[in-house]
Order: C-alpha cells, then structure tokens, then sequence
C-alpha cells in the first residue's frame, strides 16, 4: 500500500496527541473550506459551499477512518498469526490507543464504526468485524480482496489464504503484470506455501513470476530465502544484493536458523530484531494426523527411548519413495545401532537438537541421506524434564518447523510414548524398575565392587573434595557397586535427584556439570560433577559418577580422560560381572581377564559370540578350561537364566536313542562332540536341521568342547562331515596355560582362598620366590594340574608363609619334579613378555629383575634376551 501524503499538523505539533491533531486538522479543514467558498463567483450561494465543505469533511473522515481500519487489521492480524507464520499484513502506521480513538472520534460524530474488542475477544473475531466496516466504509475499492485473502490465512491456514491469492491473480487477468494487488497476491501464494514448508514450490513460483519480483523487493527477499533453504545460499546472496533490509520481523524458523547456521545470518538482516509478540496464546495444536505434510517434511517419526543406544519406534510416516528404508531405519534403532551424536545430545542435555546439512556430507540418522537437509530431533519429556522419547523430523531443505511448534507436537505424543519408554533406573528412587531383591549397595567382596575401586585407583583422581560412585548396570537393574571421597560423607541425607546417571544410561555418553544442579546431582549440595557410563560392545555395563564442593571441577579435557579409561576398563568389569553371576549359579569364583596375553584373544571371541544361537565349538587341551569358557557364552547369550546342562558324549547309547539335544531352551555343552556314536550324531544333524516353528520349544543352544580341532575329527572319521559344518562357523580355540602364564599368579591366589574356605583353614601364604616357581613350570595339564598342586597347598601348609624351597619339597613329596627355570637360549619371546607384564610395578614399568626371577634367570642373561628380540619392556 502506497504511503499517507506528510500532515504538516504533525510537523507543527509534534509532540500532540493524535486526538488534538485530529481535531485541529478539522477546523482547520473546515476554516480553508469556508475560504474558497466566500472566493466564489457571483450568483452561487453559501449554502451550496457549505455543503460541498461538509462533504469533503466527511471524506476526509472516511479516508482516516479507512486508514485506522487497516492499521488496527495489522495489528489483529499480526497476534492472530502464529510468529512462525510467514504471512505479513504489514507494519502499522499508529498505535492501538490512536486508532481506536480515532474510532471513538468518529462515533461521537455519529458515524457508523466497529466496537472496541469484547472482553475475551479473540483477535480474529475482531478483525472479521473490522473488515467488515472497512468493506461499508471503503466500497469495492480493490483493497478488500487483499485484506479478505490476509483474514482467511490467518483464521483457516495457509491452504485457505493460498486459495484466497489465487482468486484475485484470476481476477485481474491480462493486466497482472503491473496490477498492484497481482504484486500483493504473486507474494501472498508464496508465503502460503512456505507456511506449508513448500520451498521448492514457493522458489519455482517465485521464479515463474520474476517479472513481478522484481519490482517488489519483499518478493525478492522471500526468493532468497527459498533459495538459500533449498540448499543454494551462492544464488541466494546473488539475489538480495543491494537489497534494503525487508521491513518487520523474521518468521521465528528463519531467526532459529540464523542462530544455528551464524555464516547465513547476513541473509536474515531481520533476525537481529526482535521477534512480533502474539497478542494472544494460540492453541497448541499437538498435530498427528497429517503432521507431516503440515510440515513439509519428507519423513516424521516419534521415538520411545529404550536401552542405552535403542528406541522403540511408536510412529513413522515417509514419503513416497523412501518408505522401502523404514523396515531398516526401524531395526537400527530396535537393535541399538541407530543413534548417533545428535541422539546423544538430546539424550544427555534433554534439548531439541537440529541438523543441517553442508556441503556434500549427508546428514547422520537420515532416513534418505541424499535427499534430506536438514533434521530436527524434538524431545519428549516428563514431568521432570527427563527425556522419553523424541520425534525426528526430516525436511529436504532447510526451513524445519518452529521450535514451539515441535514442542506441541511433542508434548501431544507424550501419553503413547509414555506408556512403552523404559526409564534408566538411576535416579533417586531407581524410577520405572521394580524393586530389587538385592540391597542397594552390593557387598564389598563382590568382583564389581573390587572392581570399582580399581578403576578409582588407576584413575589417580584427588579425593579430598569429591565423592565418587561406580553403579553396575545389569539386567535391567543399577546397584551402587562402591563409593568413596572424602566430600559429602552423609550425602544419603542430602540426596540429589541423580538424573545424570539416568541421562549417561539413556544416551551411552558422558555428561558434566559446572554449577550446582540438584536434579542432575546424587548430592544435593554438590557444586559440579559428571558421570561417565563404562560402554563395552555399544552396552553400558556400569556408570562412574564423580561430584565436587567446588564450582567447574572438571573441564572437558577432564572428562575426555575419564572417559577413555572407563572405556579401556570396561571389558574388566563384563568379567566382574560374569564373575558375580558365576559365584551366585555356581557357589565359587573364577578368574577372568580379558586383557590376557593368551586368553583375551579368545574371551573377546566368546563374547563376540555370545549372542548368536549358532552351534560353536571350543577347541583346547584338556584341562584348559574349556567348561568354565562355555558358561561364559551361556551368560552373554539371552537364556542365561534358563537351564545349561553338560552332556559327557562318551556316555550317548550306541543305538541313538536317549540323547535329546534339549536344555529348556537354555545351553546344552556336549563334552567331546567326536565320541557320539554314528546314529546319536545323525538325530544331532536332523536336530539342528529343523527350521523354526510357531508353537515349537525354543531350541538349546549348542556348545561342543574338544580336544581336538573339527577338521581333524572329520578327518580321522570320528565326526560326520556335514555335523562338523554346523560347529565350524564358531569354532574358538583356547591355548594351553603354558601360553597364558600371566594368568598364573592370580589363579594362584583364587584357588588358596577357595580351597582354605572350604577345609576350613586359613590360606598359605606364598613368596614371590614360589609364586616365581610356579608361573614357570609348563603344566602339561594346564589349569587342572596347578589346581590340584595348591590344594595340596592350601590342606598342608594352611596359614603358613611358603618359599620356592618349601614349594618344592612338597611338590617332591608327591613324585612331582618342578623345573628350576625356563630354557635361556633361544627362549620364546611370549614367556619373556609374559614375565615382563606379570612383574610389571605400580607405576606400569616393567620391573626387570622380578621378571629374571620368575624365568629363573640372571637379570643380565634377562636382559641380553631382550636386546637380541628388540624388547624395551614397555611392549610387554
């Protein structure tokens, strides 16, 4: 609209109020008309004068109360409209107060005007009125249909004022290239469609009406900013060059924009002002049905957060062409493979969280990576502010829905994505889990809680102002495993909500805190802390918690650290837990170490395996362990709570019969697969080639122990070919303890403690100088054979202090004949290492003269062996 002539009343009144300007500009009106009338021609009356003068008085009153009308239309408009809306009736030219007292003015002259706004009047009730007083004040002047097509996006969407633009571009026919209201409905359609998150559609009609454009530098700004969400910000800064800034503020998704992309902001010149104020609250529409398109997206989902890493997928609605990818996109997140560092974000700081692509690098998470540019991940919460769930929403350019609007969408979905969330237990009253049978804080002699203090211990972390606590995640549950620190020492009668162990189960990521944040704190008076989940396989197996009483103890270099060594200790603490579980199935402990010289390799196997349901194999001498091994695949798979039984082959009837292959759906291990008979071997391969049906047991899972490798059994005719096929796929050797000396010291020490609880007695005492005898000796029986030998130990010389001399004079007490040292020439370079890491001291280093004395040598003969290997002993 073209903009009012200069009223020199308001040159020479400046600072008067509107109604004292109006009622001067009448006298003085009405003054001039009196003038030229008594300048008029002889033979014309006063009278006719004074009624032309009264007629332009009341013309004068319509045009103002014309232009009070459109400027109270902007300012109802302008609350009816969302602030996302790109919809924009135009900056007013005077207040509220001014026009409606210039409404009142004209009342009191008995002119025909709208009432002031009811109360509890909305916004578009009042400017449907007053767009009917300006259709009587002003006639068919043009204008109405603008207006018309403004009140009815405003009040019925953005496809309504569409179809409003499109009427008047269909009235003006052949003369829209210079008609002004084919300019105002050119810009209107595309503002609708943007609304509706039509870029590219509002960018190809833009372009289709360039002529137009051209001419009005709002529809060139609107241009730009298609271009620029559509992924071509080079075109966009080409087509606002030297363009004045648009005026009014920026629809609240280009302002977020310009807050998350800072090299776009001088494409938003708009968003450095402040955005319009809503008049009233609107409705906060939680959009289901349709929500998608509502929101030009090419695909919407809502999350339910699941375990660490998964989520369960409440909805999804793709566009055409990327609806194949669902199923796939759906079993990542089922499986705990879907999320990424954005997912972690939102998890750990509860926060939206929004993605833009840049450049050729396709977004992480997307359902179609080469189409979508940008995400936003919205997060569903409870009333605590803890995350539930999320909704993902991909757009295949950049303008996402605004902030306010995802957050209703969000909160909408809050009651379904409630009801299937899994709460991380953590908080202050393990929140969404049934109460364990077990006491909170597990017992000091439990391996993870010596396991806890050993990871403190290595992180060399001062305690005098902090508190720490380790929390073993399984099952399901979360115990406290170990605390210690001297700060907060009744932190139980102070206690924070503990929400940071919640968010690091959730997210499977570290998070910390600078200030004092009682919801995220297990102590309500700590300053700062953070809490650093242990994360082994993409699992949280136990999460570290750390608080201070002062402000910004921990710097991101800080938790960096932490985290990397929670990670190197996590394998540890799996074999704590696997130690726990095997001291609770089957009343003793073992020892497990992953990081082993010799058995970690196949640990991490039987890990690695654990979850399968696939027949495997595990190929050792005997006397190696192998049955301990195999409970440890019963305990990564998912029956670890059903039966596992041991079946000795050699004990099969020769006819077949009598040998189900069944252990409840648990773990069945077959001792020396290759002593079946030939027909107990063939009902084996017919077991194992039943396929899968409904109603039908859940099979056992399969473990054979040999001795001897597969393909020798096959070979010698001791094991059907077609049998051995089937084990083959995971078939795991174990090497002998003479390859896995490290292990020695500290079976050692378990099998004194087990074997004094059992007779009764105390546990011997051993030197380094019998520990040394011993981890040299080459055990042809390997573990079953060191085991028998500290019995005798532990029943002769209970509670006694041990020596290499006194070792062996028992060990010849029963024709045992234990060698004095390891071979010096030509040694194998593994006993050299092992020696070198079991000896190792506190600090790490390698402790060289210890590790002469367990090989039995001389530190100089030692030392000349590692000269000719190249070995520093910082490999070992």
């Amino acid at each position: 609209m073209a903009a009012r002539d200069p009223d020199v009343l308001e040159l020479l009144l400046p600072r008067a109020e509107e109604d004292r300007r109006g009622g001067a500009r009448r006298i003085t009106t009405f003054l001039r008309l009196l003038v030229d009338d008594g300048r008029r021609r002889a033979g014309e009356t006063v009278g006719l004068g004074l009624e032309e003068a009264r007629g332009e008085m009341a013309e004068l009153t319509r045009r103002e109360l014309v232009v009070s009308l459109e400027d109270l239309l902007r300012h109802h408009l302008r609350a009816a409209l969302d602030p996302a809306s790109f919809q924009d009736p135009g900056e007013p030219g005077r207040s509220v107060r001014e026009c409606w007292s210039q409404m009142e003015r004209a009342r009191s002259g008995e002119a025909e005007v709208p009432d002031v706004p009811a109360p509890g009047e909305s916004a578009l009730a009042v400017a449907e009125r007053l767009l009917a007083a300006r259709a009587r004040l002003a006639g068919e002047d043009g204008e109405s249909a603008l207006w018309e097509a403004r009140l009815r996006g405003a009040r019925d969407g953005p496809e309504a004022g569409e179809a409003g633009w499109r009427a008047i571009l269909a009235k003006t026919g052949p003369e829209a290239p210079s008609h002004p209201a084919a300019r105002a409905a050119v810009e209107g359609v595309a503002r609708s469609l943007l609304d509706r998150g039509g870029v590219r559609a509002a960018r190809d009609w833009l372009e289709e009406h360039l002529g137009l454009v051209a001419s009005a530098p709002g529809s060139a700004w609107l241009l730009a900013w298609c271009h620029l969400l559509a992924g071509e910000p080079e075109r966009a800064a080409e087509a606002v060059r030297g363009l004045a800034p648009p005026a009014g503020a920026l629809p609240s998704p280009l302002r977020e924009l310009a807050e998350r992309v800072p090299d776009w902001a001088p494409l938003f010149p708009g968003a450095v002002r402040s955005p319009r104020a809503s008049a009233e609250s609107g409705a906060q529409i939680a959009f289901r049905e349709g929500a998608r398109a509502r929101f030009g997206a090419v695909f919407l989902a809502v999350l339910a957060r699941a375990s660490a890493g998964a989520a369960r997928v409440v909805a999804a609605d793709a566009a055409p062409g990327l609806g194949p990818r669902l199923a796939a996109w759906r079993r990542g997140w089922e499986e705990g493979t879907g999320a990424g560092e954005a997912e972690r974000c939102l998890l750990v700081e509860a926060r939206p969280v929004r993605s833009h692509r840049r450049g050729r690098t396709p977004l992480a998470g997307a359902l179609g990576p080469e189409r979508s540019l940008a995400i936003a991940r919205e997060p569903i919460r409870d009333d605590e502010g803890e995350v539930l769930g999320w909704i993902h929403l991909e757009c295949e350019h950049h303008l996402l829905p605004a902030g306010r609007h995802l957050a209703a969408l969000a909160q909408g979905w809050r009651s379904r994505v409630e009801a299937v969330a899994e709460r991380p237990a953590g908080g202050g009253e393990h929140r969404g889990r049934p109460p364990s049978a077990r006491p909170e804080t597990l017992p000091e002699d439990d391996p993870r809680s010596a396991a806890a203090r050993e990871l403190w211990a290595e992180l060399g972390l001062k305690t005098a102002q902090r508190r720490w606590w380790c929390h073993d995640v399984e099952g399901g549950e979360v115990h406290l495993a170990a605390e210690g620190g001297g700060a907060f020492p009744l932190w139980r009668l102070a206690r924070g909500r503990g929400h940071a162990l919640a968010r690091a189960l959730a997210a499977g990521g570290p998070l910390w805190w600078a200030d004092p944040d009682p919801h995220l704190a297990q102590c309500a008076e700590a300053a700062s802390g953070l809490a650093v989940p242990l994360l082994e396989r993409g699992e949280v197996r136990a999460v570290l918690g750390v608080e201070s009483t002062r402000r910004g103890d921990f710097r991101p270099a800080d938790v960096e650290r932490i985290a990397r060594a929670a990670r190197a200790f996590a394998p540890r603490w799996r074999a704590a837990q696997f130690r726990a579980w095997h001291r609770e199935r089957f009343g003793h402990d073992i020892h497990l170490d992953p990081a082993g010289l010799g058995l970690g390799e196949a640990v991490r196997a039987l890990w690695a395996a654990g979850r399968a349901r696939a027949p495997a194999a595990l190929v050792g001498p005997a006397g190696a362990g192998k049955e301990v091994l195999a409970r440890t695949l019963h305990f990564e798979g998912p029956a670890r709570d059903l039966p596992l039984v041991s079946f000795p082959c050699a004990l099969a009837p020769r006819d077949g019969g009598g040998f189900p292959p069944a252990a409840g759906g648990g773990t069945l291990v077959l001792d020396e697969i290759g002593e079946l008979p030939p027909l107990a071997q063939i009902r084996l391969r017919e077991h194992l080639a039943l396929p899968a049906a409904p109603g039908r047991d859940r099979p056992a899972r399969l473990v054979a122990l040999l001795c001897t490798p597969l393909a020798s059994l096959v070979a010698g005719g001791r094991l059907r070919a077609d049998l051995a096929a089937s084990f083959q796929r995971l078939e795991i050797h174990l090497p002998p303890l003479a390859d896995r000396r490290d292990e020695i010291p500290a079976l050692v020490r378990l099998f004194l403690g087990r074997f004094a609880a059992e007779e009764g007695v105390a546990p011997p005492r051993l030197t380094d100088t019998a520990i040394a005898l011993l981890w040299r000796q080459p055990w042809p029986e390997n573990v079953r054979e060191l085991e028998a030998l500290v019995y005798k130990l532990a029943v002769f010389h209970p509670g006694e202090l041990v020596d290499a001399e006194g070792l062996g004079a028992l060990a010849r007490r029963f024709s045992l004949d234990l060698q004095a040292r390891l071979p010096s020439r030509r040694p194998r370079e593994a006993d050299l290492r092992a020696a070198l890491r079991a000896t190792r001291c506190a600090s790490g280093s390698p402790n060289k003269t210890r590790a002469a004395l367990y090989l039995g040598w001389d530190p100089d003969t030692l030392a000349a062996r590692m000269a000719e290997l190249g070995l520093s002993g910082a490999e070992s």
